[in-house]
């Protein structure tokens, strides 16, 4: 993992703009980046990757990086990048895409970006 995050520290030069928020404030947006591990050992995978994304938030403090391990398969893994910014990059930003090609090795990944469209805070059932 510290190689990956050796190569994630430099910076991508291509221009990915997308989507622009047209009432002129920063919007929010999302990419989602699934993996399906195979042939490594979970525990020692999520060990790294719990270590890897933690420097990454302390790197890039303003961005909000999480991940999700699903429930019912132990080898599937969400991780979660929250942006705002006045674009959404149509393709993903630069850490997502970097990110994105560094997972390849450890399984099948999966990468979409998604844009807010509004935003309501309900209760969820107990």
């Amino acid at each position: 993992m510290d190689m990956i995050l050796a190569w994630l520290s430099h910076e991508d030069t291509a221009d990915h703009k997308g989507i622009m928020n047209t009432k002129g404030s920063d919007m929010k947006w999302l990419e989602i980046i699934e993996l399906r591990s195979v042939g490594r050992n979970r525990k020692f995978f999520e060990s790294e990757l719990e270590t890897f994304i933690a420097e990454l938030n302390e790197e890039r403090g303003q961005r909000s990086i999480k991940v999700y391990s699903r429930v019912a398969v132990d080898s599937d893994f969400s991780i979660h990048l929250l942006h705002e910014s006045k674009e959404a990059e149509i393709n993903g930003s630069p850490l997502g895409l970097q990110l994105v090609s560094a997972l390849k090795e450890y399984g099948l990944v999966n990468h979409t970006v998604w844009g807010e469209r509004f935003s309501n805070k309900v209760p969820l059932e107990k």
